[in-house]
């Protein structure tokens, strides 16, 4: 089981007004209403700008720079093993 501080544990009662043992016996569905509920609205996922899915789109730039490899690629470096 999880051990945090007493200060990490300060944090999470302040910004979601539950207690670390309470949340450890709630449902991810319970807690995201609780949650919901103090916030007055519903939650989302909001990325940020620098998010590593938003690099994924460049891929053409980083197969010109050798980063991604592709199959036949790995096959050969594999069978160097």
């Amino acid at each position: 089981m999880y051990q945090l501080n007493d200060r990490s544990k300060a944090s999470i009662l302040k910004r979601t007004g539950l207690t670390f043992e309470q949340i450890q016996s709630m449902s991810l569905e319970e807690i995201e209403r609780h949650i919901e509920k103090k916030i007055g609205r519903k939650l989302e996922l909001k990325m940020p700008k620098n998010h590593y899915l938003q690099t994924t789109v460049r891929g053409p730039v980083w197969l010109f720079l050798n980063r991604i490899n592709n199959f036949k690629k790995e096959s050969k470096i594999l069978s160097k093993i």
